[in-house]
């Protein structure tokens, strides 16, 4: 593990990443998640079309309580792969330690080659700066 960094469990098993002494931003502490879910997605063939950043979503319900310190970060994503990569993306996503959330998953095949995915869905992360 990092120093100046621990991790806190929740109810559900996953735990929520922190950051102490404030040494990162609110932004800047999702950097180890984004590097796993991207690793994630390369590993099992899944291709980035787009990333799109939303930092401390309103409608979020961590975030609706005002806990201080806790950040969310929602991950708009649009992707091409076959079904089986995105199953194994997914697969592996709910296997990871860090709590996130899957919303609004859209999948349409490809015009003009239906084994091929395009895809749209969105994972928010959670992290702790102390």
């Amino acid at each position: 593990m990092e120093p100046g960094v621990y991790i806190m469990h929740d109810k559900s098993g996953k735990v929520i990443y922190e950051v102490l002494d404030q040494q990162f931003s609110p932004e800047a502490s999702f950097g180890i998640m984004f590097e796993n879910i991207l690793a994630n997605m390369t590993n099992n063939g899944v291709r980035i079309r787009s990333i799109d950043y939303n930092y401390q979503p309103m409608d979020d319900k961590v975030l609706l309580v005002n806990a201080p310190g806790y950040n969310a970060c929602e991950l708009s994503f649009t992707a091409v792969s076959t079904y089986s990569q995105l199953q194994s993306f997914f697969k592996n996503l709910a296997k990871e330690n860090y709590l996130s959330s899957i919303y609004e998953v859209y999948i349409e095949p490809y015009d003009r080659d239906k084994t091929i995915l395009i895809s749209k869905f969105k994972i928010r992360l959670y992290t702790r700066t102390i």
